[in-house]
């Protein structure tokens, strides 16, 4: 009698068990970019939770008024920290030195940090040439000095040079054999 109850047993476990492996496949190899009805990109996802990213520059064209200026946004030279640098000994006071704040303050900034920032925000500290050269010159994994792109508050004719945002349909239906993000920004109106 025990014997068939210990068959029975082992036979409801492997039963589980395929089940089990068989949605793991289903998961892992032959779902993973439209999975459950609401076609979520597992790849893509896994990717976003492993990646600290900050974005400097959108990648997108650059309007220009007859001098070479910027019109639509304005180029900062900008000190980015990654909130990594809490978990590592770095050297805080030289790059307080050349950038010309308290050691404190930047310290405390990586602390609270829960992602890459760029120092000062929301009104950046804009660095010298000089300085961005020196900083990037210590070679510290996570602490750059870049130019990154901020948007203007106050961009003129905005009618005509138009507007950029996210538009998951409308990206669909331009851009059909392509395989894009749902977060690609688009032209939404204007130029």
């Amino acid at each position: 009698m025990w014997k068939k109850r210990a068959i029975a047993w082992v036979v409801f476990c492997l039963i589980c068990f395929s089940l089990l492996m068989a949605r793991l496949m289903q998961i892992q190899l032959f779902e993973t970019e439209s999975f459950t009805s609401r076609n979520i990109n597992l790849l893509e996802e896994s990717v976003k939770q492993r990646i600290q990213e900050l974005i400097i520059d959108n990648g997108r064209g650059d309007f220009l008024d007859r001098n070479g200026e910027l019109l639509t946004n304005k180029k900062v030279p900008v000190l980015v920290l990654f909130p990594f640098l809490k978990r590592m000994k770095w050297d805080e006071r030289e790059v307080a030195r050349i950038a010309g704040v308290s050691r404190y303050q930047l310290h405390e900034s990586v602390q609270k940090a829960k992602k890459p920032f760029t120092y000062g925000d929301p009104n950046p500290l804009p660095l010298t040439t000089s300085q961005m050269e020196k900083i990037n010159a210590l070679k510290i994994p996570g602490v750059l000095a870049v130019e990154r792109k901020f948007d203007r508050s106050n961009i003129p004719a905005q009618q005509l040079i138009g507007l950029v945002g996210e538009n998951e349909t409308e990206l669909k239906k331009r851009y059909p054999n392509k395989k894009l993000s749902a977060q690609t920004m688009i032209g939404i109106s204007g130029l």
